[in-house]
């Protein structure tokens, strides 16, 4: 527990800090949009590179990750979409709501694993995670589209093409893929880029909450965590049933499913017209709810193991 919470808390210390300095004002609101536009067409981008072309998949195939993945992707995406069409949610706000329900904070679950599993669980996790990050973004992407540019004047095609973090995806796995070895020089320049993005992202969150609207969104708000912290997670336990996993491999799939969702979620709502309001918060209350999640369901599994 005390391990959880001391990945989790310097996390929120950065959204509050962002909220803090946006109260203060010490930068114009037009400073914003520019540091968002560099998160998320460079920085996010060179992470995903540096951290998938570096993963390590030996311990675990790729096609033995995809089932819980795939499982744990389908039913909270059918679960997202039975909601939308019974509740009627707007639909930029159901942008966020789906972000907030299929994403995750790759920075908290791969801190996670390493406190909880060790270097075992990581490799798992690396392979989980390399599956998820370019379908969790072709999702949210396709989401984003169909939602809110079916009109658009540029092709649904030509829109996940030039995704940057699709992009993103794509280069890191096939340089893994490919076993081409980059010169150091740029790898370190990469990991670089890489480390400004996370701490930038949650900034970047915390000046887009909204504290009074917070309950203008509450039904958004307890839908997307009841997504991200039980559907989610039982999407993956069913995964793990299908595959017979082990308990290593179980345990670390529950560790990444009960993550809060990703700050990079704000800058993509940004980006794409989502409810900015809605997702900041999302954000900022999964933070919170996590803390509580991850041990609670790592309690029921070890009682189911």
């Amino acid at each position: 527990m005390a391990a959880i919470l001391f990945n989790l808390i310097p996390v929120f210390a950065l959204i509050a800090l962002g909220s803090a300095i946006a109260r203060l004002k010490l930068f114009s609101e037009s400073f914003w949009p520019e540091l968002e536009k560099l998160t998320y067409y460079i920085l996010f981008p060179a992470l995903l590179i540096h951290r998938l072309a570096n993963a390590n998949f030996e311990s675990l195939s790729l096609s033995d990750a995809a089932i819980p993945v795939i499982t744990a992707l389908a039913v909270t995406s059918l679960a997202t979409f039975t909601w939308q069409f019974l509740f009627k949610v707007d639909a930029a706000d159901f942008t966020s709501v789906y972000q907030g329900a299929i994403r995750f904070n790759t920075y908290l679950a791969l801190a996670s694993v390493n406190a909880l599993t060790g270097d075992e669980g990581l490799i798992i996790a690396a392979v989980v995670i390399a599956i998820l990050i370019p379908m969790i973004n072709l999702l949210c992407v396709s989401v984003f589209q169909f939602m809110l540019h079916r009109q658009s004047s540029n092709p649904y095609w030509k829109t996940l093409a030039t995704n940057p973090l699709i992009l993103g995806c794509l280069i890191g796995i096939g340089i893994n893929l490919s076993q081409i070895e980059l010169p150091l020089i740029v790898m370190e320049w990469l990991g670089m880029l890489g480390k400004t993005a996370l701490p930038l992202g949650l900034i970047a969150v915390g000046v887009g909450i909204k504290v009074r609207q917070m309950g203008h969104h509450w039904l958004s708000l307890i839908s997307a965590s009841a997504f991200k912290f039980i559907a989610m997670p039982l999407g993956f336990l069913l995964g793990a049933i299908l595959l017979e996993a082990n308990s290593l491999i179980t345990e670390v799939l529950i560790i990444i499913a009960a993550q809060p969702t990703a700050s990079s979620a704000y800058i993509l709502a940004r980006q794409l017209g989502g409810n900015t309001t809605l997702m900041a918060n999302i954000i900022s209350s999964q933070t919170l709810l996590a803390i509580l999640s991850i041990p609670l369901w790592l309690t029921i599994f070890q009682r189911l193991a």
